[in-house]
């Protein structure tokens, strides 16, 4: 199949540069001329499998991009979710004696659980801050796949801590 878009796709250069290669080679002016080797020098890279490098590094930068948007979200999220510490801490303290201890240990979990987002959501950043066009491929592949494990993990620890938010206040309203 890829053979098949190979030769599909070399026939449908061929027929749109014939016309614009045989202008250039008569020699009718200096722009023709450098339109002429610019196209001979596109198509030795692609000939060459550069073209497929330059791809994979515009890729990881905006793929990059979008992980660094990803986990710019997450950070706003939580630090909400830590505004109401102080709220949630005060009714705790004021609670019956019977479900306090449960209550603290929820509240930890939840205190806990999104700090570890921030943290991780900071880590997922700074990671995809590394990424760029300079570096190889296979670099920029490693620290896509540890932002993308960053981010997956500063969800989850947000996801844990609202579950525990939702059971704080669960245990309150009862």
């Amino acid at each position: 199949m890829k053979n098949l878009v190979k030769v599909l796709s070399a026939g449908v250069i061929a027929t749109l540069l014939v016309p614009t290669l045989a202008l250039a080679h008569e020699n009718k002016g200096k722009d023709e001329v450098r339109f002429s080797t610019s196209i001979e020098k596109r198509l030795q890279k692609i000939e060459d499998g550069e073209h497929r490098e330059v791809r994979i590094k515009a890729n990881a930068t905006t793929t990059a991009a979008a992980f660094t948007k990803k986990a710019v979200r997450i950070q706003p999220s939580a630090d909400s979710m830590l505004s109401f510490n102080d709220r949630i801490g005060a009714l705790i303290a004021s609670s019956s004696a019977e479900g306090k201890a449960a209550l603290e240990a929820k509240f930890a979990a939840f205190k806990t659980g999104a700090a570890d987002a921030k943290v991780q959501a900071a880590a997922a950043i700074s990671g995809a801050a590394q990424v760029n066009a300079s570096n190889s491929t296979t670099t920029n592949a490693a620290l896509l796949t540890a932002v993308k494990v960053d981010i997956k993990e500063a969800n989850g620890f947000l996801h844990d801590a609202k579950k525990a938010l939702m059971q704080i206040l669960r245990l309150l309203w009862n």
